[in-house]
């Protein structure tokens, strides 16, 4: 008996961005001084934010920044390209930009979109999202009716002086608890953090950090200049005694 093995073909994937409506540029505001932030891609986000069934997609953007950046100044987002976008899929598999209307430009926050995470946070059974940014992060609530509002103040997690690179929330099975995990950057000298497992625990709308002794790790991030190009740390990881 003889076996004929080939190779097989290329796969059959085909660029189907323009053709679905998806017309999302990310703009990194690229400078002569070569600034960290604009070294990274921007952060996507598939989710259901309206419970149709669809998946939907949500890009965060950049924003324009100084060349060279003053110190203590953020990125201006005002300009459009530089909004973040949300696109809602159609029955047809298409997508068409509801951004405006869903008030996720990352207007007036004005900051540097990074990272995006989704996750039912107050378990009302529609997803919602937590954008990091360079200047400070942002919590958007799923109104349920095709909108987001800004809570991040109103729910306790506005935090100054750290920058956030990374992020994610899991939300097995819709569980009442979201776990969240987190990497943060020091602004100068020492900053104190933790290095998760962290709670997020419901408190109707609103959630409220509350901090594990075990299996937490205690870290503190150390950076030698606010400059962007220079955003170094060190970080001294204990364990902590239950």
């Amino acid at each position: 008996m003889f076996i004929i093995a080939a190779a097989s073909p290329e796969a059959p994937f085909t660029d189907v961005t323009t053709a679905v409506g998806i017309d999302f540029k990310h703009e990194n505001s690229a400078t002569s001084s070569k600034y960290l932030v604009e070294t990274m891609g921007g952060g996507v986000a598939m989710l259901d934010y309206d419970r149709d069934g669809r998946l939907d997609l949500f890009f965060t953007n950049g924003a324009n920044i100084g060349d060279p950046m003053p110190d203590g100044k953020l990125p201006d987002k005002s300009d459009r390209k530089f909004w973040n976008r949300l696109y809602r899929q159609r029955e047809d598999g298409t997508f068409v930009d509801v951004t405006e209307q869903a008030g996720l430009t990352g207007m007036p926050q004005n900051y540097y979109g990074m990272g995006v995470a989704v996750g039912d946070y107050d378990n009302d059974g529609f997803e919602d999202l937590y954008v990091t940014n360079y200047g400070a992060n942002t919590l958007y609530h799923n109104n349920r009716n095709g909108t987001f509002t800004d809570v991040t103040r109103a729910a306790g997690v506005v935090r100054r002086g750290q920058r956030r690179q990374a992020r994610s929330v899991r939300d097995p099975i819709r569980e009442v608890e979201l776990s969240e995990q987190q990497v943060l950057r020091g602004k100068e000298a020492r900053a104190p953090c933790l290095l998760s497992p962290r709670q997020l625990r419901r408190d109707r709308q609103h959630p409220v950090s509350q901090q594990r002794r075990r299996h937490v790790h205690r870290c503190i991030l150390e950076g030698r200049s606010r400059q962007l190009q220079r955003q170094g740390t060190r970080a001294v990881i204990r364990r902590l005694r239950r």
